[in-house]
């Protein structure tokens, strides 16, 4: 049996989550004895999709005689397979990924609260939860050179903490979050990676965003993933904020790094990772300023 596992991102985009996912996916194939192909002119038997983007590749895979899987909300952070988009009423499937899915012969979900979600959004075809997973060597045994990288990237000593996040800087809402974080706390620098790349556009929109955010955060485009994992592994806690969709791959990373988790929010859609055994959960910047502080003096 050959499966492809689908997924092309743009040079940029090629250290960000999709890819994460998709190198996952081939672990996975390989540790079962699986091979795994690079090209639908290999003609699998199973074509594995992760991104909206590829319907007419599914179609065509289908037309092969392919038995045809959609990976969905694995990593919604990543807006190359995103499926999911906020509307005044609530969160539903992407009209184009609707119809991806329905054509499919099977969705997979990380989670009961995306599966609900997915079915209420019209998907008539079968829906299975798969647990995701992460390769804990990516995370294992970094060389000091590894290890220093994000101190190079963002120019500071190697002995300045600080706090790691993943956002996206159209949500307003996460950017004001993150500027209260800052003025509450002072003493803490905040890192923001951003998901798209620091370039054109992108790159006068983050300039905008930090010249009104405090000087202790620090926002930036899309990293290499070397430079991701070594502020992973240095960082001193992981913030994830409340999502409207779940977060699994960015979670379970920082649980590989032995990065401790701060959830400031409602954990819902991610209520099979979080809870009190396996991250500190707050309602708000108010209450997460005990929790940091504890952190950063390293007392627990």
């Amino acid at each position: 049996m050959k499966s492809l596992i689908s997924f092309n991102p743009p040079k940029h985009f090629d250290a960000f989550l999709g890819a994460r996912m998709r190198k996952s996916l081939k672990g996975a194939c390989e540790l079962s004895g699986i091979a795994w192909v690079h090209t639908l002119l290999a003609f699998p038997d199973i074509a594995h999709f992760i991104s909206p983007e590829s319907e007419g590749k599914m179609k065509q895979a289908a037309s092969d005689g392919a038995k045809c899987i959609v990976s969905v909300g694995y990593s919604e952070e990543d807006t190359k397979t995103r499926f999911f988009v906020e509307k005044e009423d609530g969160v539903t499937l992407k009209p184009r990924a609707l119809h991806m899915l329905n054509d499919a012969d099977l969705v997979l979900v990380p989670n009961e609260a995306t599966k609900n979600l997915v079915d209420d959004s019209g998907v008539v075809t079968r829906i299975e939860v798969l647990t995701p997973g992460v390769s804990m060597a990516r995370f294992d045994s970094l060389s000091p050179a590894e290890k220093s990288l994000i101190y190079r990237r963002l120019g500071v000593r190697e002995d300045d903490k600080f706090m790691l996040s993943v956002g996206d800087y159209d949500d307003h809402e996460s950017i004001e979050t993150f500027r209260k974080l800052g003025q509450e706390m002072p003493s803490i620098k905040f890192v923001v990676f951003g998901n798209k790349e620091g370039r054109g556009a992108y790159e006068r929109r983050m300039r905008s965003i930090s010249k009104k955010l405090p000087k202790n955060v620090i926002f930036t485009g899309l990293v290499d993933d070397d430079v991701y994992r070594s502020a992973l592994v240095g960082a001193s806690a992981f913030i994830q904020l409340e999502r409207k969709h779940a977060n699994s791959l960015s979670l379970l990373e920082a649980f590989a790094a032995k990065t401790p988790v701060i959830y400031i929010g409602k954990p819902y859609m991610d209520s099979d990772l979080i809870n009190d055994r396996s991250a500190f959960i707050v309602d708000d910047v108010e209450e997460a300023k005990n929790i940091f502080s504890s952190i950063y003096l390293e007392k627990i």
